[in-house]
């Protein structure tokens, strides 16, 4: 039985323990991301608090993250608010995005297509 995914919106498949690009039959490389396919943007990197080592230590680190670029703003701006994030994912086209607050919250951001012209 096969397994079937997405990566950044694209869809991946699973065979012989590797995962591939469905649409190029590649290796999925994951420490290479490829950019959205719903937006086409790459990840924004951002330096972001390391709540897992606040945690452990008390003390306050943080380190640089890939976040994708159309919540990136909101990711930024709750952590330059003292609202730490966790994880986040914009959804890819795919699903509903979200965002992981360190206290445990989900925050679901809503997209709103530009509208077109008539």
């Amino acid at each position: 039985m096969a397994a079937h995914s997405h990566s950044r919106g694209h869809e991946i498949h699973k065979a012989c323990g590797q995962w591939f690009y469905v649409d190029t039959g590649k290796p999925v490389d994951w420490t290479d991301p490829v950019p959205c396919a719903h937006c086409g943007r790459d990840a924004v990197h951002l330096t972001v608090p390391d709540v897992r080592h606040r945690n452990l230590t008390g003390e306050d680190r943080n380190f640089l993250a890939p976040i994708d670029a159309c919540i990136a703003d909101i990711v930024a701006a709750l952590n330059a608010a003292g609202i730490p994030t966790e994880t986040s994912c914009c959804g890819h086209g795919v699903e509903d995005g979200w965002i992981t607050l360190a206290d445990g919250r989900k925050l679901v951001p809503r997209h709103e297509e530009p509208p077109r012209d008539a």
